[in-house]
């Protein structure tokens, strides 16, 4: 998929600097490489893919869910370690197999917390990185989720539909 992302001034001037041979988006952070292996990392500012893209994840067919009253309890025990430069950047891991959900925030210097859901689901495992603020604030308006080949698409009843991308183990 092609992704339109803005750095920083000061980031792409030290970049051409750098004049990178290779790069990588992971997160919300962009890193380069030149070919002595020397390594820039620049935080994005915005990121923004093709519509038509957006479109094929969160409009294709899936598997619906219905997520287990107890999520949001567990979401909040997990947030309580959750990785992240920011609040905004914070993560947590929300694995779902077997009918259990479990919630993992961790922080390698520190440990980490996990709680756990049941509900009902057999598919395939599927595991996500989400912040825990969106998925609470998620969870408030809506337990209803559509999980796809390629993403995790949570439906509001006023139409607003949110995507994650997934990770499988």
């Amino acid at each position: 998929m092609d992704l339109n992302a803005t750095i920083s001034a000061e980031a792409a001037i030290a970049m051409k600097l750098l004049a990178p041979t290779h790069f990588a988006v992971k997160g919300n952070w962009l890193h380069t490489y030149n070919k002595d292996n020397a390594f820039l990392g620049s935080r994005l500012i915005s990121a923004v893919a093709p519509l038509k893209e957006v479109k094929k994840i969160v409009y294709a067919p899936g598997t619906e869910i219905r997520l287990p009253g107890k999520l949001l309890e567990q979401i909040e025990v997990a947030e309580v370690l959750s990785e992240g430069d920011s609040v905004y950047d914070q993560s947590i891991k929300l694995s779902i197999a077997n009918g259990k959900f479990i919630c993992r925030g961790e922080i390698a210097e520190v440990g980490w917390a996990e709680g756990e859901a049941f509900g009902e689901y057999g598919g395939p495992p599927v595991v996500m990185k989400i912040s825990p603020k969106f998925l609470k604030e998620i969870i408030k308006h809506s337990y209803n989720m559509t999980l796809t080949e390629r993403s995790a698409v949570f439906s509001l009843e006023n139409g607003f539909k949110h995507s994650i991308s997934l990770f499988l183990e």
